[in-house]
C-alpha cells in the first residue's frame, strides 16, 4: 500500500527520503501519469500568469476579417484601408487590397496589399509576393483554430520530451542505486526519476514566470536534476529507519 499519495509527493519530493523509498517500493507503473500531472500544474501556472496577454491577442485576432488569396491576388470584403489595432490603440496590421496603385495606408508592421504582404521591422522592409503562397482563406476562426492545434502540439511534444528524459533518468537512478548496493527495477527507477524532477520543474516554472533572472540557469538546472536523481536513488537504497515526513499519511496507512 502506498504510504504517500501523488499530491503529497509534490511537496515531499523536495526533501523526503521516505517518499522516494515509497515510490520505489509501493508505487506502480513508470511514473508517467505523475509526470503528466506535474507538467499540467506547470502549464496551468503559466497560463494563469499570461492570461492578460492571451486576452489581448484574442482581441487582435477577432478583428481579422475573411481574407481570400487566389492565384496570387488578395480579396478582403471590408471598407479599406482596414486597420487592426491592439488594446493600446497601436496599429498592428493594415489590409489594403484596392486596385489603386500604391496603397495609402497608416504605418504598420504588417501591410497586406493586393499582390503582396509587406513586413516592416526595425527599419527593415520585407515583401512577400502572394503568388508564392497557395490559395487559402484566412479568418479569425481559422487563426484561433490553428493556434489551438499549435498549443496542443506543443503540449504533446513537451510531454514526449519529458517522457524520453525520464527513460534516461531511470538509467541514471539505477546506476546511483547500484553504487549504493541496491538493484532497482527499471520501472521503479523511472518512478524515482519522475518524482526527482518535480522540484526542477517547479523551480524552472517559477523562474520563467519572473523572467528567469538566474544566470547560467541551464547549468544549475542540470546540476539540480542530477542532485535530486542521486538523492532519490540513495534514499531508495537506504533501510527505512527515519520517521514519516507526514504523520497524517502514517495514520491513514495504519
Amino acid at each position: 500500500m502506498n504510504r504517500y499519495g501523488r499530491l503529497q509527493a509534490l511537496i515531499l519530493s523536495f526533501y523526503s527520503r521516505a517518499l522516494y523509498r515509497d515510490v520505489a517500493q509501493n508505487w506502480k507503473g513508470a511514473g508517467l501519469v505523475y509526470l503528466w500531472n506535474v507538467l499540467v500544474l506547470s502549464w496551468m501556472a503559466c497560463a494563469f500568469a499570461t492570461h492578460t496577454r492571451n486576452d489581448a491577442l484574442d482581441r487582435v485576432i477577432d478583428q481579422v476579417p475573411p481574407i481570400r488569396i487566389e492565384h496570387g491576388v488578395a480579396f478582403v470584403d471590408v471598407q479599406q484601408p482596414y486597420v487592426i489595432r491592439d488594446a493600446d490603440g497601436r496599429v498592428v496590421a493594415v489590409l489594403d487590397t484596392r486596385e489603386t496603385g500604391d496603397p495609402m495606408s497608416p504605418a504598420s508592421p504588417i501591410v497586406l496589399t493586393r499582390h503582396a504582404v509587406v513586413f516592416q521591422t526595425e527599419g527593415k522592409t520585407r515583401i512577400t509576393p502572394l503568388d508564392q503562397l497557395p490559395d487559402m482563406t484566412i479568418d479569425a476562426e481559422g487563426i484561433h483554430g490553428a493556434l489551438a492545434l499549435f498549443g496542443m502540439a506543443i503540449i504533446a511534444g513537451t510531454f514526449m520530451y519529458r517522457a524520453l528524459l525520464t527513460l534516461a533518468y531511470g538509467s541514471i537512478v539505477r546506476r546511483f542505486a547500484a553504487r549504493a548496493g541496491t538493484i532497482l527495477s527499471y520501472p521503479a527507477a523511472m518512478r524515482i526519476g519522475a518524482v526527482s524532477i518535480t522540484p526542477v520543474i517547479f523551480v524552472n516554472t517559477a523562474l520563467s514566470l519572473v523572467g528567469n533572472p538566474m544566470p547560467l540557469w541551464l547549468f544549475w538546472r542540470f546540476a539540480l536534476t542530477l542532485t535530486y536523481l542521486r538523492f532519490g536513488a540513495l534514499a531508495a537504497a537506504m533501510p527505512e529507519h527515519e520517521p514519516a515526513a507526514c504523520p497524517v499519511a502514517d495514520r491513514r496507512a495504519a
